[in-house]
């Protein structure tokens, strides 16, 4: 089997030829982490060769990784939109995806509420275009396995190692070979609630995280978007950087919807 996982921090992709699960910190190079963990390949149902990309929502800047390429500053005109792995997305026969969250967090919303605000987040990204991405949310109670696929789309709170994320998400797919052979099959998210208080934001001056604000961005991911960390892009909801009091990644923007018509627009 070849598996390979690719870790997203301002678009870091570090890439493991051979089988292995691997968390890096956003400072940290491949050849400087000990003792990756080789990992079977999931499911029966999903076959060998799958791979993982991680990204990684911060709350500010940590300033440019050892080793890894930094982009060039767009012109102000520039599309403000990217994919991840060569614009991979769901196949069709996959869609609507079914989302399962455990609701369950240290900061008093119900889960039915969590559930509510990711579910105006999918809608955000289903209007703009002819493709149904995503069905109702569905409440569980679960976990997020970070070293393979599962076939559960699952969002968890929890505590991130990485400092100062506000949120994770791994999608799972097919990103190399043919263009007909790549796709995505899974996404996992986990929201921070060690670091992070979270809430329902009413006018934008509170001092937690948005639900909706941070569901809307992650979802995009989930769908095949990728993260921007130019000025320039600083209003869209894939803009990579996020903080408390937060709501404008509630709406998404024209590039946003630019990128998601032109992987799911028929």
């Amino acid at each position: 089997m070849n598996a390979r996982i690719w870790i997203c921090a301002i678009c870091i992709l570090i890439v493991s030829l051979t089988v292995t699960a691997v968390s890096f910190a956003a400072n940290e190079k491949a050849e400087d982490k000990p003792g990756a963990e080789t990992v079977a390949n999931g499911p029966k149902e999903i076959p060998p060769g799958w791979e993982k990309i991680v990204f990684i929502h911060y709350k500010k800047a940590p300033g440019k990784p050892q080793g890894t390429p930094g982009k060039p500053k767009p012109p102000k005109d520039a599309d403000c939109y990217g994919f991840l792995a060569r614009g991979v997305k769901w196949n069709d026969d996959d869609l609507p995806l079914t989302i399962e969250i455990d609701g369950t967090n240290d900061y008093g919303v119900t889960p039915d509420e969590v559930a509510k605000q990711f579910s105006l987040g999918t809608k955000e990204w289903d209007q703009y275009t002819n493709t149904s991405l995503f069905g109702t949310p569905v409440l569980v109670n679960g976990s997020v396995n970070e070293d393979e696929p599962d076939t559960h789309n699952m969002v968890v709170f929890g505590d991130l190692s990485y400092p100062g994320a506000i949120a994770v998400t791994i999608v799972w797919g097919y990103f190399g070979g043919p263009p007909s052979t790549r796709k995505i099959i899974e996404f996992d998210m986990i929201f921070d609630q060690v670091d992070f208080a979270w809430g329902i934001c009413e006018d934008g001056s509170e001092d937690f995280m948005d639900i909706q604000n941070i569901a809307t961005h992650e979802l995009g991911h989930a769908v095949g978007l990728d993260d921007l960390y130019e000025t320039a892009c600083a209003e869209v909801t894939m803009y990579g950087y996020s903080t408390e009091g937060e709501i404008k990644k509630r709406d998404i923007e024209a590039d946003d919807i630019t990128g998601l018509k032109s992987l799911y627009d028929k």
